[in-house]
């Protein structure tokens, strides 16, 4: 994944669409097929295995590094550790796509709360300026 224009992945995103994007991350260039063995160390999608799926870095080292493991499985180990990882929020994200009126409720209160600290925080750079 890189800054490209819609080269993210999203809490909307399925696991089907992170697939997708993830299949088309560049890994090691060295590493044509399976067989070939790999440098983890220069490879993105390791990078996201290492913060998604730490518990199996150790083995999918070995594997990248023996060329047991091939590029495609490794990648779709880890858009599957990454849409398990970010499934709670987008669920959350859904459900607030889904009602609306709850998240203008959350921006209303919030506002609120907001008001109350600036009227005091107003209130004492007047106090100190001797404003009144």
């Amino acid at each position: 994944m890189s800054k490209s224009v819609g080269n993210t992945i999203l809490l909307s995103d399925g696991e089907e669409e992170i697939k997708q994007k993830i299949r088309k991350a560049i890994t090691d260039s060295q590493k044509i097929r399976r067989g070939d063995p790999g440098r983890p160390e220069i490879c993105l999608v390791f990078t996201y295995h290492q913060r998604f799926n730490a518990a199996e870095t150790e083995e999918i080292t070995d594997g990248c590094r023996s060329g047991a493991l091939g590029c495609v499985d490794c990648k779709m180990k880890c858009a599957g550790a990454i849409a398990a990882a970010i499934s709670p929020f987008a669920e959350k994200r859904h459900y607030y796509s889904e009602h609306l009126d709850d998240v203008l409720d959350i921006i209303k209160d919030g506002e609120r709360r907001a008001r109350v600290v600036a009227a005091d925080t107003m209130k004492e750079v007047r106090d100190v300026m001797s404003m009144g």
